[in-house]
């Protein structure tokens, strides 16, 4: 029995309906439950141990999330979300999920990109998320490639931003937003590169 189908049989026995809940991807990879909400989705991967990590969304930021191994928890959330619960009144009911703050949510965006992205983005964001100024920048995934913006800026109104263009050979153009491409370069090179531009930003 998959995942989804465990949910939406346990939301069942206590007399709940969880419309739309599916399997499938999200910008930062695949979900084992997503349920679309009226103003985001809230997904579910299996954790890393044993555990399930759920995360609220609001359109593409992350305002909650947390850690349980409790399906009844999983499923509580998601029908109280999906009464309109909000997210504050989630968080007292459930131990185990918190509001995140800007630096919680940006950590889990890095989380999810390396533990649970696409394959082919996996080992890159590991290597750019280790470095310690391109770290606090918001990691994005456009067209299959990794972009990082200016924490404070919006995805839909980004002052400050860049994107590692993989090419063959396992190099990588850097694009610092509205300027020309970079040569190609390995990867190390592109996030020193990176990095120094990044820190010029305000």
């Amino acid at each position: 029995m998959t995942l989804v189908e465990e949910i939406i049989k346990n939301a069942a026995l206590s007399g709940a309906s969880l419309d739309g809940l599916y399997s499938g991807n999200d910008r930062f990879g695949s979900a084992d439950a997503l349920l679309p909400t009226v103003d985001g989705h809230v997904t579910v991967r299996l954790g890393c141990d044993t555990s399930y990590e759920l995360s609220v969304w609001v359109r593409d930021e992350i305002v909650a999330e947390g850690k349980t191994c409790i399906l009844n928890q999983l499923v509580s959330t998601m029908i109280g979300i999906q009464n309109g619960v909000s997210v504050g009144e989630l968080c007292l009911r459930h131990g185990y999920l918190s509001v995140t703050d800007a630096e919680a949510a940006n950590d889990a965006l890095w989380h999810l990109l390396i533990e649970h992205g696409e394959e082919h983005l996996r080992a890159e964001a590991a290597v750019v998320g280790a470095n310690p100024v391109l770290r606090r920048l918001r990691p994005w995934v456009s067209h299959g490639t990794l972009h990082l913006i200016h924490p404070r800026d919006r995805v839909e109104a980004v002052r400050y931003g860049l994107v590692f263009y993989p090419t063959v050979d396992n190099m990588f153009q850097l694009n610092v937003y509205n300027e020309s491409l970079g040569p190609a370069e390995p990867l190390g090179s592109a996030v020193a590169r990176a990095a120094a531009v990044a820190e010029g930003w305000h």
